[in-house]
């Protein structure tokens, strides 16, 4: 019989290489995952991330910028980057940037109000939108409504920022026609003059309850939307021949025949320098 070979030299080794691992720099332990994917994680003070590691066989390195919140003037700033090495996938991303401070708000937002049908704010705004129906028939020639825009903050907003959008199904296709019946800013005074003007455009896709949207902007002399002020506005609209141009409003997305008086309403969209700011769109 030959003769048993024995096994404490590997032994050694091995235990040789356990103990002579680094421990961590702040004293903590580091989870290393199981199986085929294996790196390290770690979180410095400045709010950076670095991962590293493999995942069978394919090697390479992911690094990830800081991202930081700034006070002080009410706003906020997001930035990142992704970066792989040679032989790796490599992409970058620009996330959510924009300012908010007393005189609007600006940026861009992939997350759009509540979904709440009485509400809708978009994070870091006070503007809201209220909705009384005028032309409240199912079928009509005639689609109208009353809208206020209304600033509950302690800043400002520039009336010339400021777009309203009410989505509809047009079943006439031929030229609108619209009038603003009355408009005004409501102030702690006196009411102050208000130009709204109005455009229609294809919603693109159209989606169900809404292939087209009128959208309102504002001009005044009051060129600030000032803390507890209104933007106070009623519209109507028509095809050119009432008589046989009909409206189906039941399919209308921003219509509710409910709301009789100025109600909060989420499907009234309200943008401000191009970003929405309350409500969600169809």
């Amino acid at each position: 019989m030959g003769s048993r070979r024995s096994n404490a030299p590997c032994c050694l080794i091995v235990l040789a290489a356990v103990t002579s691992a680094p421990a961590c720099a702040n004293g903590d332990s580091t989870d290393t995952p199981a199986g085929d994917d294996a790196g390290a994680y770690t979180n410095p003070g400045s709010g950076s991330v670095a991962a590293s590691g493999s995942d069978n066989g394919n090697s390479g390195s992911v690094s990830a910028g800081s991202q930081s919140a700034v006070g002080g003037s009410g706003g906020e700033s997001f930035s990142g980057s992704f970066s792989g090495e040679p032989g790796s996938t490599a992409a970058s991303e620009d996330a959510d940037s924009g300012t908010d401070s007393g005189t609007g708000t600006t940026g861009a937002s992939s997350s759009i109000g509540d979904g709440s049908a009485e509400g809708g704010a978009a994070p870091g705004t006070d503007l809201s939108v209220l909705y009384q129906v005028e032309a409240a028939n199912s079928s009509s020639p005639y689609l109208g409504c009353e809208l206020s825009i209304v600033n509950a903050g302690t800043g400002s907003s520039a009336m010339t920022t400021l777009k309203a959008r009410y989505y509809f199904t047009d079943e006439v296709h031929l030229a609108e026609q619209m009038t603003i019946n009355w408009s005004h800013v409501t102030t702690s005074g006196a009411n102050a003059d208000l130009t709204v003007t109005s455009a229609f455009a294809l919603v693109v896709p159209a989606v169900n309850d809404a292939d087209t949207y009128i959208e309102f902007g504002f001009s005044s002399d009051h060129s600030l939307l000032g803390p507890g002020e209104s933007v106070v506005f009623s519209w109507q609209m028509q095809g050119p021949d009432p008589a046989k141009d009909l409206y189906t409003q039941t399919n209308d997305y921003s219509f509710d025949d409910s709301k009789k008086t100025l109600t909060a309403w989420s499907h009234i969209v309200l943008f401000q320098n191009g970003s929405v700011v309350w409500g969600t769109p169809p």
